[in-house]
């Protein structure tokens, strides 16, 4: 953030470290609460579409100006700059943007540069980041101070409270082992009952959504996700897994990617899985299940077959 002295802090460099999981009363929210990220540059221009869904899946509002003098044209409309703002600027546009917040008197303002490669030495940015991924690391981050100063809803008057225990019993009245959320267009179509069948014997019940929106819909109202496994095709994998990435406490939870070459490259971790195909994806949607712990396994092994009943 930019000090009370106008001076930038020392730099430093935006990482895509796991922020570690908040308590039971800490529960994320991808609701909006007044929080603006001001993009500024040509790649915010040009930017497709899920790239700016990946920032609104952390809960900010997103305002994108091809360069900073139009970008201070907007600004000279207000009386002054809300802290509750957050700058991703191009490094061409940062000087400038820079010098303005400092004319205009900001402070407390985070300014995120983006840079190309090595960043220019002369310069002491807040935050540099060097890629996509450390962007939305370092918006990750200043997104989990936001929240962590957020109180978590009181329930409405008379509502019984809801032992965490409690959050998925459904699970077990459906008399199912576990459960596979299938975020893809095919969840829905009357062609894909086939893909479906083939994934409920594994021995799941599968919850479909046609879009991360849906989902992640679903998803706010759950404060974990025990016995999961997230199947998602790629073109809803970016906007899908930045929304797993603002809820940490859903972190661990297994996601299988279909991939394909159309949609945005998505990066494999320790929690995530690419796999070009469906039947590949049956096979990767399995193993994650049976890796998440030894009684899910047993009881996958366990679940009566078609002609068992």
């Amino acid at each position: 953030s930019i000090g009370p002295s106008g001076l930038p802090p020392p730099c430093s460099v935006a990482t895509t470290v796991p922020l570690p999981a908040q308590g039971p009363g800490r529960r994320q929210t991808r609701s909006v609460s007044g929080w603006t990220v001001v993009w500024v540059g040509e790649r915010a221009f040009r930017a497709p579409p899920a790239m700016k869904e990946q920032i609104e899946a952390l809960g900010f509002l997103v305002k994108i100006y091809r360069s900073h003098d139009k970008c201070c044209r907007a600004l000279d409309k207000k009386p002054t700059i809300s802290p509750m703002t957050t700058f991703v600027v191009s490094e061409a546009e940062a000087s400038q943007v820079l010098n303005y917040l400092q004319a205009r008197g900001a402070s407390d303002i985070r300014l995120i540069v983006e840079t190309e490669g090595a960043p220019d030495a002369s310069q002491a940015w807040p935050i540099v980041a060097g890629s996509w991924d450390e962007v939305l690391g370092a918006l990750h981050a200043i997104n989990a101070d936001v929240v962590g100063l957020r109180p978590e809803p009181l329930p409405a008057p008379g509502a019984p409270a809801v032992a965490s225990s409690e959050v998925d019993k459904e699970q077990d009245a459906a008399g199912m082992a576990w459960i596979l959320i299938w975020v893809s267009d095919l969840a829905f179509k009357p062609t894909s009952v086939a893909m479906k069948a083939q994934l409920e014997a594994l021995g799941c019940q599968v919850k479909g959504y046609k879009t991360h929106k849906n989902a992640a819909r679903a998803l706010d109202k759950k404060r974990t996700l025990p016995r999961t496994v997230v199947l998602v095709s790629a073109s809803e994998a970016v906007a899908f897994l930045a929304y797993l990435a603002s809820r940490p406490e859903l972190g661990a939870t297994p996601v299988v990617v279909e991939g394909s070459a159309r949609a945005l490259p998505v990066r494999e971790g320790a929690m995530c899985q690419v796999v070009e195909t469906f039947e590949e994806a049956v096979t990767a949607v399995q193993r994650a299940a049976a890796a998440t712990g030894a009684c899910l396994q047993d009881t996958v092994d366990e679940q009566p077959t078609a002609s068992s009943t």
